[in-house]
């Protein structure tokens, strides 16, 4: 238990720094380095440096063209479902 939990510790070390490392390279890569979000909070927040949230998403696509509509049967009189019962 010991030996494992030592394995464990030494793979973590350093994964904070590696995580962050990997969300800049993505953030570079998407948004270009250097980029400067803009932030949308009301000007009177002047608060605004602690809390920024950044969605980076690959966009919107067009939706596919809706496939033909099947056709419709005849709408069919109450005598005609009436004369189908007994046939």
């Amino acid at each position: 238990l010991s030996e494992g939990a030592a394995r464990l510790a030494d793979a973590c070390a350093g994964l904070d720094g590696k995580v962050l490392e990997q969300l800049q390279r993505q953030i570079d890569e998407k948004l270009g380095a250097g980029f400067t979000p803009h932030s949308f909070v009301d000007p009177a927040n002047t608060e605004v440096g602690r809390v920024q949230f950044t969605y980076v998403v690959d966009g919107v696509s067009e939706p596919e063209a809706p496939a033909a509509p099947e056709r419709q049967p005849a709408q069919e009189s109450f005598l005609d479902r009436l004369l189908a019962v007994f046939r």
